[in-house]
């Protein structure tokens, strides 16, 4: 039911300044602090603004940019100008302030447009940043800082050693050398990556453990030969002895786990105890007992203070202040994570100054006799001939790799530039054996191609390529009805691999 202003004897400008005091009590009782800036003049604060600043109203009218910590002010006017010519829509963002006494406090900041008198101006909310919030954001912001810091060292040696190779007079021992090296740095570059999205992963809880059956001696061999590789990047010289210890027989140990888990857990070990040993031995071994696989990473290196022993698992932490060997701070973390994800137990040993000892113990489901089946082993001269591939992919020059490494197998290969293209391909070539097809495309992306070509054949082994190895990602694109996808970058031997278990 509606009443009338003027049965109360109220005129409408009465009405209207009882309802300013009515919101502006209601304004100045939230617990977030809250500012509008109209005309590039600061026209209300709340109450909260006040608590938080420690200024009155007066003050913050006359001298609020001088509040603001001088590093943050050309951001805090760009964020302004973008918000009031609608270059953006809103913006949040942190900055410091100076509290009276000198101090500083860091808090969190929105803006967005409102419209006042036929002008525009800015509404702001702004809030203290808690303690714990505080933390997570230095910790992001160091995670980053880091990420580009460790970035440098292996884009550096990729650029500087291609811009070499131009050189003509080179020999081939020293072109062979400079390849392999720009081929570590790539691998070193990968397996930051792989840090950086397993951080984002664990904070999220998407990491997943998917077992399969592998070989753990061939694992162990891929181990000892990339920590030779890894010694030589750290300039480790030979003083540094790697031993690899595993059951002389049988010479194939079938067993159920996931692989690349297990071996990037290995991997951050052992990247550790060979930047933290500069002479004496890493050696790294496993057995295999009642169902129990027990891995041993242990170095005559640094060691660990008694006080880091809590802590060298935490997201963050570096074991060694040497600047040359800090990492992101990850590595134990995630794979300590990796571990509990597969129901197992790590323990670490160390005495500062003589070394550590990290144990892992993990469950296994079963374990097979040995095999001389152990892998399946494609040849450099594996032969695709008569059968024709689709590679769909936008990017010239990933297409120009699959066809390096597909042209030697005598396979026929047709390309599509884009998801519709590759459909209407297949139309015209029913006989295609396999699709190798990139998820992200224009016009027409994978996924939609995907259903199209096997609503069409839905017998059609399609292999999608992604640059994404999210297990999410994974999971879609299986939905999708692919038979299997790799992540790029692509691994040559991965690649054929897994055309040769379901080219038709």
């Amino acid at each position: 039911m509606y009443t009338s202003i003027a049965n109360h004897g109220l005129t409408v400008k009465d009405k209207l300044i009882e309802n300013y005091y009515i919101l502006n009590q209601i304004v100045q009782s939230i617990d977030t602090g809250i500012a509008i800036i109209y005309e590039k003049q600061l026209v209300h604060v709340n109450n909260e603004i006040r608590r938080i600043t420690g200024r009155t109203y007066k003050y913050l009218e006359n001298n609020l940019i001088d509040i603001i910590s001088p590093e943050d002010v050309y951001k805090i006017k760009r964020k302004f100008i973008g918000v009031l010519k609608h270059i953006c829509e809103k913006a949040d963002f942190y900055f410091n302030i100076i509290m009276p006494d000198g101090s500083t406090k860091t808090l969190r900041c929105k803006f967005t447009l409102v419209r006042i008198i036929e002008k525009n101006g800015v509404f702001a909310m702004v809030h203290e940043v808690s303690k714990a919030e505080l933390e997570a954001l230095n910790h992001s912001d160091e995670i980053y800082s880091n990420v580009a810091h460790e970035l440098r060292s292996p884009l550096n040696a990729i650029i500087g050693f291609s811009n070499i190779l131009d050189d003509e007079s080179l020999s081939g021992a020293d072109r062979a050398q400079y390849l392999t090296y720009i081929r570590n740095s790539c691998k070193s570059l990968l397996l930051l990556l792989d840090d950086f999205f397993d951080f984002n992963k664990l904070k999220h809880n998407k990491i997943q453990i998917e077992e399969s059956l592998f070989d753990i001696n061939s694992l162990f061999d891929e181990l000892l030969q990339w920590s030779l590789i890894f010694r030589s990047e750290c300039n480790k010289s030979d003083d540094l002895n790697i031993v690899c210890l595993k059951p002389q027989m049988p010479s194939s140990r079938i067993i159920t786990g996931d692989p690349q888990r297990i071996k990037q857990i290995l991997i951050n070990l052992l990247s550790n105890a060979i930047k933290f040993t500069e002479k004496g031995s890493v050696t790294f071994s496993y057995e295999l007992t009642a169902n129990i696989l027990k891995f041993v990473v242990k170095d005559t290196g640094i060691g660990i203070p008694n006080h880091m022993l809590t802590k060298i698992f935490d997201r963050f932490t570096q074991i060694g202040a040497i600047k040359s060997n800090n990492g992101l701070g990850l590595g134990l973390a995630i794979t300590k994570t990796l571990v509990e994800l597969m129901n197992g137990t790590i323990e670490v040993k160390s005495q500062e100054g003589e070394g550590s000892e990290f144990i892992i113990h993990i469950p296994l489901k079963m374990t097979l006799q040995p095999s001389s089946n152990a892998a399946v082993s494609v040849s450099s001269d594996i032969a695709f001939s008569g059968k024709k591939i689709i590679i769909a992919e936008d990017a010239r020059i990933n297409y120009i790799l699959l066809e390096k490494i597909l042209s030697k197998t005598g396979a026929t290969i047709l390309w599509a530039q884009n998801g519709e293209e590759c459909v209407s391909l297949f139309k015209q070539n029913r006989d295609t054996s396999v699709i190798l097809m990139d998820m992200q495309m224009p016009v027409k992306d994978g996924y939609v191609a995907a259903r199209e070509i096997l609503a069409i054949d839905s017998t059609m082994p399609i292999v999608a390529q992604t640059a994404f190895s999210m297990d999410d990602e994974r999971e879609r694109i299986l939905n999708t009805g692919c038979v299997d996808y790799i992540a790029k970058p692509i691994d040559r031997i991965e690649l054929l691999k897994k055309i040769a278990s379901v080219i038709r």
